[in-house]
């Protein structure tokens, strides 16, 4: 056969082929999910991202007609699990549970982060935030910001936080607060927030910053005494308690969240069918208040907005770091 001919031959393969390939990607974009889906969770079972996951993970079987599977894949933070998202097929079937640790704070406090989540995953959609809460042990005579202020200023060791772990999204905005209100604050690490949080309770630490999800109930009993939340506004979780802003302290904004992500290279067609049933998920009224009675707000949005959120989380706790001159892990 002549190169010409050859030629020929090939070129016709290609046209035929081609369209074909791509008519059949098409089609099982159309199809997905014709199997079951998992959906890695970074965390132990029996926390407060893995009871979000759980509970998103059921409706979502209803949206879109097949089982998805709950696999925790724990360890170092969170990272162990992500870096398995990054792994897994683009195709729809392994989805993760993305949070801030893992995924916005993660390249700016490793040394060796084992994956790059920026270009290794890609967001679907927002789930939900819970903004921080300044809180102090009930046993303090502070009731409000001036209060916490000029009680702090009688101590002669100076006030001091619990802290639920180094670069955990309490410790960040710990720092973020010294950083805006120049306040002497000493940490108390622990090795995680409800140890933080018992014993901040019992007295044993003056305050922390910690989500509402996690002391909504703590403050209800009149254990913990909220002072401001980490956020523009204030929260219909605890209406009488003022915003960051309020207080004078703008730029102590930040949030504790949960969203969905896949493997970068997932199809678009898959992106915008989980988007969608993910999106109706969050609009059921048993979904949102399942959330708000763990004080969580209910977001949703497309995988651009998502994308664009963690972006500005990413970039405003690597400046908080920086500043901070924290060690890189």
């Amino acid at each position: 056969m002549s190169a010409h001919s050859k030629s020929l031959v090939h070129w016709f393969s290609r046209s035929i082929l081609l369209p074909l390939i791509a008519t059949a990607s098409i089609a099982a974009q159309a199809a997905y999910p014709e199997r079951p889906i998992t959906l890695i969770v970074p965390f132990p079972a029996g926390g407060g991202s893995d009871n979000v996951a759980r509970m998103v993970a059921a409706k979502l079987e209803t949206e879109l007609g097949q089982p998805v599977v709950v696999e925790n894949k724990a360890g170092a933070g969170g990272n162990i699990g992500t870096r398995l998202m990054t792994q897994a097929k683009p195709d729809g079937y392994s989805i993760g549970l993305a949070t801030p640790g893992p995924v916005s704070v993660g390249k700016s406090l490793y040394k060796q982060l084992p994956y790059d989540p920026e270009k290794e995953l890609r967001p679907v959609i927002l789930l939900n935030e819970s903004p921080l809460v300044l809180a102090s042990s009930a046993k303090l005579p502070v009731k409000d910001m001036p209060s916490l202020q000029a009680w702090a200023k009688q101590q002669k060791e100076g006030a001091n936080a619990g802290i639920g772990g180094t670069g955990s999204i309490n410790h960040l905005m710990t720092e973020l607060y010294r950083q805006e209100s120049g306040a002497s604050l000493m940490d108390v690490p622990y090795k995680g927030g409800a140890e933080a949080v018992t014993d901040t309770i019992a007295g044993h630490v003056d305050m922390l910053f910690i989500p509402i999800s996690a002391v909504l109930s703590s403050i209800k009993a009149n254990q913990l005494t909220p002072l401001f939340i980490t956020s523009n506004s204030r929260s219909a979780l605890l209406p009488d308690v003022p915003a960051a802003q309020e207080v004078g302290l703008r730029g102590v904004v930040g949030s504790a969240w949960n969203g969905i992500v896949v493997p970068a290279g997932t199809p678009d067609g898959v992106v915008a069918k989980l988007n969608e049933a993910l999106n109706a998920v969050l609009k059921r009224d048993d979904v949102r208040e399942a959330f708000r009675s763990q004080g969580l707000e209910t977001k949703g949005g497309t995988p651009d907005q998502f994308r664009e959120f963690i972006k500005a989380d990413a970039d405003k706790w690597r400046g908080v770091i920086e500043k901070s001159g924290m060690q890189k892990i």
